[in-house]
């Protein structure tokens, strides 16, 4: 199952027990902004995002589901790309990547933000080698890298709207990282998880 670049165009997988899986996703997906300050250059697309993490995990979501339950993978969090036009935008980028990953958030990019994952490796498998132990376990397991880049068509459909878009956090990807995982163990906690992972074995 071995991706030689982590680039997902979202498409058909499964029945509908699929999709009922794939809409389990949406309780662990949170959309936030370019961490530069700037708009989406296109609208993101959830359906599509569900879908590129059940192509990534061979088709099914699954696998996916089953490390979130553990806390092997806290949550996923799609990075909205912008025209890139800001000062500093790839490594505010790639800074906020970085962070998530460190804290087992597996994620997802757009657009523009493409070019600064890629450029910072995050898009291969080796890139788990920056990711939280539960992460990078997945990673392995699944022979991916900790950052997905996400093909995203006009007119989406189910546009979802950024959930972390606090302008003050614009800039400053260590802040707005701690924003989102305060979100991510809310949500968990509120599922009835555990916040990390606690060792279980994945099979």
């Amino acid at each position: 199952m071995h991706k030689d670049s982590n680039a997902v165009a979202a498409g058909a997988c499964g029945g509908d027990g699929g999709r009922a899986a794939r809409d389990l996703l949406r309780e662990y997906l949170f959309v936030v902004a370019c961490p530069c300050g700037m708009p989406a250059s296109v609208p993101a697309d959830g359906e599509r995002f569900r879908e590129a993490l059940a192509d990534a995990c061979g088709g099914s979501p699954e696998p996916l589901l089953k490390a979130l339950r553990i806390g092997m993978v806290r949550g996923m969090v799609a990075i909205a790309g912008c025209d890139a036009a800001a000062g500093g935008h790839d490594a505010s980028v790639a800074a906020l990547a970085r962070e998530l990953i460190g804290q087992d958030v597996l994620v997802l990019v757009t657009a523009d933000a493409r070019a600064a994952v890629q450029a910072a490796g995050l898009l291969e498998v080796s890139g788990a080698e920056l990711a939280g132990t539960g992460l990078a376990d997945f990673c392995g397991h699944m022979d991916m890298g900790p950052v997905l880049f996400v093909a995203q068509g006009g007119g989406a459909a189910q546009a979802a709207t950024p959930e972390a878009a606090d302008p003050a956090l614009a800039g400053r990807p260590a802040e707005l990282a701690a924003a989102v995982s305060r979100r991510i163990t809310a949500r968990r906690l509120a599922l009835g998880l555990n916040d990390r992972y606690d060792g279980t074995v994945y099979s």
